[in-house]
């Protein structure tokens, strides 16, 4: 493979964003693309997503357009591109609503079409004044990571993202309810903004926490939950004398036969009828 000229296309680069930002045609000489050692003989050269073309047999001249338009400079398909969507959100995050057209080009990037969507949650729209592009949410419920926010947690969100946890029956048998608890609020973190493991607060001390107590999961091993009704049923008790059961969790991680056991089912039953609160079971496979 041929080495990359990255001397040229610095260059070429270089100058077609500045002749973009004074909203001119970029124009670049032969003698300056032969000194980066370019092949000036024919009257078309390709540059990544970028071309050179002579207007004229007597202008030797070249002039630079963009190849692809749905792809930046580099050849990437826009909608593709890390760099827009970490400025998109970085943008996002400073409570800037619109990602100038100068900041599009130092990414390498023009966009044409009305919007984009970018990212798991952005949409970015022509500006109507500007070439300016305006940074909106697709999803108002969610932030611009695409995790839900908080105020819209509920205990089926929370059972459909546990759903994709993978819980092996070694992590199980070799681990304890705070590695587990460390797992799954990694794990959380990537549908819920804002997701604390053991967080304390003057309603008690939670496993999980999303947002700002909006909803709480307690974590039981299965293995660990004794055939007495004191223990856990006790527990999860005290906690429901002052928090809304509706925004309360009990997630039992078991191998499938535990679940059947008297003791677990009696527990699961009480959170049904007694307490209504969420409960969820996590299968060790």
């Amino acid at each position: 493979m041929a080495k990359e000229n990255t001397k040229a296309i610095d260059y070429i680069f270089s100058e077609y964003r500045i002749a973009k930002m004074k909203g001119n045609s970029a124009i670049v000489t032969p003698e300056k693309l032969e000194s980066f050692g370019i092949d000036i003989s024919k009257d078309k050269i390709s540059i990544k997503n970028l071309v050179l073309k002579q207007e004229s047999f007597f202008n030797k001249k070249y002039t630079v357009y963009i190849i692809d338009k749905k792809r930046n400079w580099e050849g990437i398909l826009i909608t593709d591109c890390e760099d827009l969507e970490e400025k998109v959100l970085k943008l996002y995050k400073q409570e800037k609503s619109r990602i100038t057209y100068d900041e599009l080009l130092q990414l390498k990037i023009e966009l044409k079409d009305l919007n984009y969507k970018i990212g798991n949650n952005f949409k970015l729209t022509q500006n109507l004044f500007s070439s300016d592009y305006n940074i909106e949410l697709v999803d108002n419920k969610k932030d611009g990571l695409g995790r839900w926010k908080s105020e819209y947690v509920d205990g089926k969100k929370v059972s459909l993202a546990l759903d994709e946890f993978k819980l092996t029956k070694e992590f199980y048998k070799n681990n304890g309810e705070p590695k587990l608890n460390e797992e799954l609020g990694r794990h959380l973190s990537k549908y819920f903004e804002n997701v604390q493991t053991q967080k304390g607060n003057n309603k008690g001390i939670f496993d999980i926490e999303i947002g700002n107590g909006d909803f709480v999961i307690e974590i039981k091993m299965a293995s660990t939950i004794k055939s007495s009704k004191h223990g856990a049923s006790g527990q999860i008790n005290q906690y429901l004398r002052n928090f809304d059961p509706k925004k309360f969790m009990l997630l039992i991680a078991g191998e499938k036969n535990e679940e059947e056991k008297p003791h677990i089912q009696s527990l699961i039953n009480e959170c049904k009828k007694d307490f209504k609160c969420h409960w969820d079971y996590l299968y060790a496979k």
